[in-house]
């Protein structure tokens, strides 16, 4: 399965991202085309440019990170 992370750019979002990569967890993340994607270099991701405001961009399945055990 494939987690979608939204807020991957920013200091926790990107720790989180390294967190699940590091359990073997396949990760998706969804950034603005202006955001600053350093803190993800080097990482093995699928990214997808959009925004949540965006309602093309609302039609993946979210699994926020408030709500994962």
């Amino acid at each position: 399965m494939t987690t979608l992370v939204t807020g991957a750019t920013g200091f926790i979002g990107s720790a989180i991202v390294r967190q699940l990569l590091a359990e073997g967890e396949a990760v998706r993340v969804l950034v603005r085309s202006e955001s600053d994607t350093v803190n993800l270099r080097g990482l093995e991701l699928e990214y997808r440019f959009g925004d949540l405001r965006d309602p093309v961009a609302g039609r993946e399945q979210r699994h926020p990170l408030a709500r994962r055990p």
